[in-house]
């Protein structure tokens, strides 16, 4: 019926489940030695086809057979691979889109599963998405200074769900992965913003410690050459 959403039809997506949140349009390097993994690259590879980073919920480790994965997680595309001197796979990887797990398999080495593509909805606050991007504008310029350099213009995403996916991925190591996966299934923008804003807090508080330390030292050092 004329007006009705479409609906795309659950596809089949070869799972590789890690202790990472990866999100949409950030750069995921991957190491790949065990031959179950070697499988699904090589099957990808042949296919061009990708295949999904899913969070760990339940499991010991990415080679427990009964590991059980988050229900929502993202595409990644194989961008590149080589082989190291020890024969392990090492691929650069981008992460494309988010699915949602409608139905898992354990018919083969890997995890696979139905899922679909669930679309992004609403939007962010004028005033929300205006501190973000003056908070996330701030930590460019400060992570530039305690390089020594400048930003004088950073460059922001345009879309409000972009900045947040990018706020989240940049701060994975300084926020839980319960935390970063609650920024990841949150298909609301405006929901997905308020949700990565304490990460970008901790961050801008971060990059603003470190930027006077380095600044005290700089200072110091020129003064001891004076």
């Amino acid at each position: 019926m004329s007006g009705s959403p479409r609906v795309e039809r659950p596809v089949d997506l070869r799972l590789f489940p890690l202790e990472v949140v990866l999100f949409p349009g950030a750069e995921l390097p991957l190491r790949v030695f065990e031959s179950r993994y070697r499988q699904l690259v090589a099957e990808c590879v042949d296919e061009g086809a990708p295949f999904g980073v899913v969070l760990i919920a339940e499991g010991e480790s990415v080679g427990d057979a009964g590991v059980q994965p988050r229900s929502v997680g993202t595409t990644a595309r194989i961008l590149a691979q080589r082989t190291d001197p020890g024969g392990d796979i090492l691929l650069s990887t981008v992460g494309e889109r988010r699915f949602a797990i409608r139905e898992l398999h354990r018919d083969r080495p890997y995890l696979r599963a139905e899922v679909d593509y669930p679309e992004e909805h609403g939007r962010a606050s004028a005033e929300a998405a205006r501190a973000a991007r003056a908070d996330y504008a701030e930590l460019i310029r400060l992570r530039a200074a305690i390089v020594g350099g400048y930003e004088r213009d950073p460059s922001l995403p345009a879309d409000d769900g972009a900045l947040a996916d990018r706020l989240a991925w940049e701060g994975a190591s300084i926020a839980e992965p319960r935390d970063l996966q609650g920024v990841l299934e949150a298909l609301d923008v405006g929901e997905r913003l308020r949700r990565a804003a304490p990460i970008l807090a901790g961050m801008l508080e971060a990059a603003r410690e470190l930027e006077s330390l380095v600044a005290s030292r700089r200072l110091a050092g020129r003064e001891r050459f004076n």
